[in-house]
């Protein structure tokens, strides 16, 4: 405490500053009290209210959008030979195509043989199988073996599996 002098000159300034920010942060915070004057309305009487004046807009005018291009006015046709619309009957909706089967199989892995794939490692609805090309199993037949998919037939209808 060598320095007395400074600390009571600075002390009062510190505290000062933080009042400050204080109260600035709390004159923003806290919601304005502003003296709301009530708008006297002058009553309309009937009569002016039915003369009033009703602002009908023009639309005469060049659309802007659609510069060069001209149109011909249609000619409305009277009502007395405006045929009348004939109820149409609503066509039968188109049935439905069935969506396509999912097969219930996975493709898990392989296994090599020579740095090829030999056999396939499938799931099979809740069975785990491996097939080599050829073989079958529940009906499906391994026609092609890969390392990233397996090409499957089952009753004529060939599809290829990609590794899960």
């Amino acid at each position: 405490m060598k320095n007395k002098k400074t600390l009571y000159l600075l002390v009062p300034l510190v505290v000062g500053l933080w009042g400050l920010i204080g109260y600035r942060i709390w004159s923003t915070v806290q919601p304005s009290e502003e003296a709301v004057e009530p708008i006297a309305l002058a009553p309309i009487s009937r009569a002016a209210v039915d003369t009033a004046a009703v602002y009908v807009p023009t639309l005469n005018y060049a659309d802007p959008f659609l510069k060069g291009i001209r149109f011909q006015a249609r000619s409305t046709p009277s009502a007395s030979t405006t045929p009348k619309p004939t109820p149409t009957i609503p066509a039968a909706p188109e049935p439905t195509p069935e969506p396509p089967k999912v097969w219930p199989v996975r493709y898990q892995g392989y296994v090599l043989e020579g740095g090829k794939p030999s056999v396939a490692m499938l799931a099979i609805d809740t069975t785990f199988a491996s097939l080599g090309l050829g073989q079958s199993l529940q009906g499906y037949t391994l026609k092609a073996l890969r390392l990233d998919s397996v090409q499957l037939e089952h009753q004529s209808e060939t599809r290829w599996f990609r590794r899960q």
